[in-house]
């Protein structure tokens, strides 16, 4: 027996003795075999950092919400002029000195074969694709280049691995997101306009991420919460620096998921679920 309980003492200061932050290991000596609670202070900009997340996460809602309500909007339009009767959109030409708003017929099912609009569609992603280069990628890929980004915000070093799995994508200075993600919304309208096959929700959800990724570095809601504390903790260590900004924007881009579903499957608290999950 004595032997049984030296054995279950030493499983336990090995268990208590080390911890991993952030990928690195860092051990420490536990002299007490009975693991003892201490309080964790707050970190000192933690109203600071609130104030931001729930000012942006607000900001990432209403902006989704519109965003698929104008996207789904844009399906119908295509649809309708497609396969429909036609759609009218009416022009206003005061700029060119014209007093009378002008109404612009379109009706292209006159003009192509009902069975040869899905492969006009596909065509003009295919052409998306080849004059602007890859789309954006999904959700597990997505996260990985947010994952990247907050490592090279903090001006900390990326781990190599990272770096591949992410397909080396630039720093977020040296591209252009808006155009990335409005490309990908534009296929993702032509694609269910012309009607291939695709649902809805899905792009509703990349489209809920993508807004998320414009919005989350918005120093405009940074600056505005100076009331309540600094944005970044400058007492933590860098490895914890890393960690919190990585967990922020994760936080963030969940938020633009949860809003993408809820617009997207008009379920609000199926947003909420499918983020958590």
């Amino acid at each position: 027996d004595n032997e049984i309980e030296s054995d279950d003492t030493t499983s336990n200061q090995e268990e208590y003795s080390s911890d991993t932050v952030g990928g690195i290991d860092t051990t420490t000596t536990i002299e007490s075999t009975t693991p003892t609670t201490t309080s964790r202070p707050l970190p000192t900009n933690w109203l600071g950092e609130k104030g931001y997340i729930l000012s942006t996460a607000a900001l990432i809602g209403l902006t989704t919400g519109t965003n698929i309500a104008l996207f789904k909007t844009a399906v119908e339009y295509v649809r309708e002029a497609l396969y429909g009767d036609g759609v009218e959109l009416p022009l206003f030409l005061h700029a060119i000195g014209a007093d009378d708003m002008v109404v612009l017929s379109l009706k292209v099912s006159e003009n192509i074969p009902l069975w040869l609009t899905p492969a006009v569609g596909g065509l003009i992603v295919g052409l998306l694709l080849k004059v602007g280069g890859d789309m954006p990628p999904g959700l597990r890929d997505t996260v990985l280049e947010v994952d990247l980004d907050s490592i090279r915000a903090t001006n900390a070093t990326p781990p190599p691995e990272l770096v591949v799995c992410a397909k080396n994508i630039p720093p977020q200075s040296e591209r252009n997101d808006f155009v990335r993600f409005s490309r990908k919304a534009l296929a993702a309208t032509v694609t269910l306009g012309t009607g291939n096959s695709l649902g809805p929700e899905g792009p509703s959800v990349e489209a809920g991420m993508s807004l998320s990724r414009l919005l989350m570095n918005n120093e405009v809601f940074a600056r505005l919460n100076w009331v309540f504390g600094t944005l970044e903790d400058y007492e933590m260590t860098e490895v914890q620096r890393v960690n919190r900004k990585m967990a922020r924007d994760r936080l963030l881009l969940a938020c633009g998921a949860a809003a993408g579903v809820s617009a997207g499957f008009n379920a609000p608290l199926s947003g909420v679920f499918f983020a958590l999950e």
